[in-house]
């Protein structure tokens, strides 16, 4: 959309949708190339890979490739060893009867978050289900089995305030923060975030 903040800044805009060609036209124009999400997919990347300019890209490809899903993320840090809440993907739980969902609910008695993996963002794809929801649960998971939804389980963790920092990394290593927010969300999905001016 012509309205996003980007397009007041920058000159040329090009609306439309993504295609490989136009993609590998966007890669040879310009020094650098990088990306408001992390869902590129390397079927659209396809020629610029063909090409050899993947190295414009930056963050790097093999960066991106890492956090390309929501699952693909939590996987990550699970690796790292992070504190992060325990989850389970999806195609590795039989979710065809409650009797299944009953086990899960007793491993995890505070709730559980259903998430889908890819274009999931903001609390978008996000579902919150408490103990007296297991049948709600269920109907969602089998929802997302019969779409082909990727998806994996959470377990769900009461918080008092959600956070967020965006950091980014300089080509020659620089660090540099922005300010810590605070994330407000209407049914889930972001509506707000709040900064302290300095």
């Amino acid at each position: 959309s012509l309205n996003e903040p980007a397009c007041f800044e920058s000159v040329p805009v090009v609306a439309g949708t993504w295609t490989a060609e136009l993609m590998l036209k966007v890669f040879q124009d310009h020094d650098v190339v990088t990306f408001e999400n992390e869902w590129i997919s390397d079927s659209l990347l396809s020629q610029v890979l063909a090409a050899g300019l993947i190295h414009k890209m930056a963050p790097s490809h093999a960066s991106m490739k890492k956090v390309r899903t929501k699952w693909d993320q939590k996987k990550f840090f699970m690796e790292q060893k992070y504190p992060t809440a325990k989850a389970i993907l999806g195609s590795d739980s039989d979710f065809f009867q409650l009797d299944h969902v009953k086990d899960l609910f007793a491993q995890f008695p505070k709730g559980v978050v259903l998430k889908e993996s890819e274009l999931a963002y903001d609390g978008k794809g996000v579902f919150v289900f408490l103990l007296e929801d297991q049948e709600k649960c269920l109907v969602k998971a089998q929802e997302m089995i019969q779409k082909k939804t990727p998806w994996y389980i959470e377990q769900r963790i009461p918080f008092q305030k959600e956070l967020a920092l965006v950091f980014t990394r300089g080509p020659q290593g620089q660090f540099v923060h922005y300010p810590l927010v605070e994330f407000f969300s209407e049914n889930g999905i972001c509506s707000m975030v709040f900064v302290e001016s300095s």
